[in-house]
C-alpha cells in the first residue's frame, strides 16, 4: 500500500507503533510473501487516498519484468531462509538480555515471544523515530541498524555479524 495523502497509524495491541503519512508504504512483507498474515493494523487519522498493488497485479506484472521478478524473489526467499534458521530459544536468549527481561521465567518470555511482531524493513527506511512516543522494544533479527542522534549516526550494529542487540524506545 502507497499513501497519496493523508494520515495513518499502525496499531498493535491497540498501541500506535508509529504514524504514516504522504509518500509512505506498509505491506511489503505481506506483498512479496515473507508474511501469511497482518502483525498489525493500519487505523486511518484522517481522509487518506491509499493505492493497493495486489499480490496478483504484481506477479502479472512481474511476467514482462524478468530482472525485478528476480530481485524480489532473492529478498522472498532470502527471509523465508533467515525466519527457518532463526530459532525460538535465540530470541528468547536475546530477550534475557535485556536488564527487565533476565529475571522472567520461560513461560513469561514465550508470551512475550508470541506478542511480537516481525517486520520487514528495508534500507534507509526509519522505523522509529527520535522523540516519538513509542515504548516499543525492538529486537534487531538480522542486517544492519544505525542510531541517530540529533540527525548524527551514534552507532551501527550489525546482526548476525552481532549476536542480537536490543533497542528500547525511550
Amino acid at each position: 500500500y502507497l499513501i497519496l495523502w493523508g494520515v495513518v497509524d499502525v496499531t498493535c495491541g491497540g498501541e500506535t507503533i508509529f504514524t504514516l503519512t504522504e509518500g509512505q508504504t506498509f505491506g511489503e512483507a505481506q506483498m512479496l510473501g515473507i508474511f501469511d498474515r497482518w502483525t498489525c493494523s493500519i487505523v486511518t487519522q484522517t481522509s487518506c487516498m491509499i493505492c493497493e498493488l495486489t499480490a496478483s497485479s504484481m506477479k502479472e506484472i512481474f511476467n514482462d519484468f524478468h530482472d525485478e521478478f528476480e530481485y524480489f524473489s532473492s529478498i522472498a526467499d532470502y527471509h523465508s531462509i533467515r525466519n527457518e534458521e532463526w530459532d525460538v530459544d535465540e530470541l528468547r536468549l536475546a530477550l534475557r538480555q535485556c536488564a527487565c527481561f533476565r529475571q522472567a521465567s520461560e513461560a513469561c518470555l514465550a508470551a512475550l515471544e508470541a506478542g511480537m511482531e516481525r517486520r520487514l524493513v528495508f534500507p534507509s527506511q526509519c522505523f522509529f523515530e527520535e522523540k516519538s512516543q513509542d515504548r516499543s522494544l525492538f529486537v534487531l533479527n538480522d542486517g544492519e541498524v544505525s542510531v541517530e542522534l540529533a540527525g548524527r549516526v551514534v552507532r551501527t550494529v550489525e546482526v548476525p555479524g552481532v549476536h542480537t542487540r536490543i533497542f528500547l524506545g525511550e
